[in-house]
């Protein structure tokens, strides 16, 4: 029997060109709580969009690619990025021009500019986090442990090369990499760890959880249950990870609750 729902958000509960949850959605997983089953999602966005996007809703939080499990605004598991790592990270952005930085916390995102970085691109992200973002000379005016370290530049750049260099140290990894953006987080994160954990605390079997998503980030995560489900025309390896293909997420959480189990395969 599922007890417990893990679900990606872009490309799964979100499709292309959609940026609010919608109510259908929520009516979805309110349903899904009357039932007796948790829901959880898990996401490469910050805790503060998903906390807005999911507000209401009484549902496990694993943002920043599974940098932290958050519940009830009680972070019950971190893998931060250590200031020694960050500091080596964004040593580039002291010797390149037209590069920045985004420091991901668990409240806000502070945005560390380079040099000949406008104020255009800080109001940009500040308005495409709805406010929770700041502006920030370096990580001493932050005022909360990193989950996240997202930068903005040419990936061909001497920059690109520095800032892949910066994962000697094993401490981190990238996560994501495309359209300029680059994307660390501690080597402790990830979905499937923070899927684990969450399991430990809430004392089930991994044949009491579902999972479904759709990207590259979703495999390991779908790894862990024979209850998986990949949305299709994903990303391959989510699609190979997964023992179910599915066209809709919300129609498969949808028999989740009714069923208890998935059964359609596509």
């Amino acid at each position: 029997m599922i007890k417990l729902i893990v679900c990606d958000v872009d490309g799964t509960l979100l499709q292309k060109g959609e940026t609010e949850i919608s109510r259908e959605v929520k009516e979805i997983i309110r349903s899904a709580a009357e039932k007796g089953i948790m829901f959880a999602v898990a996401s490469g966005r910050a805790y503060h969009e998903l906390k807005r996007m999911f507000d209401g809703l009484d549902i496990y939080y694993i943002p920043s690619d599974g940098a932290a499990v958050i519940y009830k605004e009680k972070t019950l598991y971190g893998a931060y990025i250590r200031p020694f790592s960050a500091e080596k990270l964004l040593l580039p952005l002291t010797q390149t021009q037209g590069i920045a930085a985004v420091a991901v916390g668990k409240y806000l995102s502070y945005i560390i500019k380079g040099e000949n970085v406008g104020e255009y691109f800080a109001k940009e992200v500040i308005g495409s986090l709805n406010g929770h973002a700041v502006t920030a000379e370096n990580l001493g005016e932050t005022e909360e442990d990193i989950l996240k370290l997202s930068f903005y530049g040419e990936a061909n750049s001497v920059f690109g090369k520095k800032l892949l260099s910066g994962t000697a140290d094993g401490l981190t990894k990238i996560v994501y990499k495309k359209d300029g953006w680059t994307e660390f987080v501690s080597s402790y994160a990830g979905k499937e760890r923070a899927v684990l954990k969450l399991l430990s605390l809430l004392k089930l079997k991994r044949d009491e959880i579902a999972v479904i998503g759709d990207g590259e980030n979703d495999a390991e995560m779908l790894k862990l249950t024979k209850y998986s489900a990949a949305v299709k025309g994903g990303h391959k390896s989510a699609e190979e990870a997964a023992n179910f293909i599915t066209e809709n997420a919300e129609k498969t959480i949808e028999d989740i609750i009714r069923k208890g189990e998935i059964y359609d395969v596509l």
